[in-house]
């Protein structure tokens, strides 16, 4: 139960405190739009490496169970983001991003909570961030309106 200390599920406001939403502006250029899909995909290809990297180091069982739905997940986003640069900007592939960033999420936790010597600390918290990172470049373009 120990080593559960700092994994709880915090129950945020997807879009931050109300106070944040009303001060942000939503709307943006498309030339905004562009530069922000491009870090979207950045930002998906250093996922699926954390992951790749997460997933070579697992052990044989897991590599093949945990290891599959891991990749596969964080392929998913990765080629999702590939169609959102390529100009098939759908609100649905990023909502898709979105669920696929919290399965990636949950998956991490699960393998964290059952295998510790695998998913250490210092990888939960490299593949929190990366997935964090992602989450908030999806989050502005799902909130956006073009100018």
């Amino acid at each position: 139960r120990r080593h559960l200390k700092n994994l709880e599920l915090e129950a945020k406001h997807r879009f931050g405190d109300d106070i944040d939403i009303l001060r942000r502006e939503f709307t943006k250029t498309p030339t905004q739009i562009e530069n922000e899909t491009f870090k979207l995909l950045e930002e998906t290809r250093r996922l699926e490496h954390c992951v790749h990297v997460t997933v070579l180091n697992a052990p044989k069982i897991e590599k093949y169970n945990y290891g599959m739905d891991m990749k596969a997940s964080a392929r998913k986003i990765h080629r999702d983001a590939v169609m959102i640069k390529r100009k098939y900007y759908r609100k649905n592939l990023l909502e898709e991003i979105d669920v696929e960033c919290d399965i990636l999420r949950d998956m991490y936790f699960a393998a964290k909570t059952d295998y510790p010597d695998w998913i250490t600390t210092k990888y939960y918290t490299d593949i929190s961030d990366s997935i964090n990172r992602v989450a908030k470049i999806n989050g502005g373009l799902l909130k956006t309106t073009v100018a």
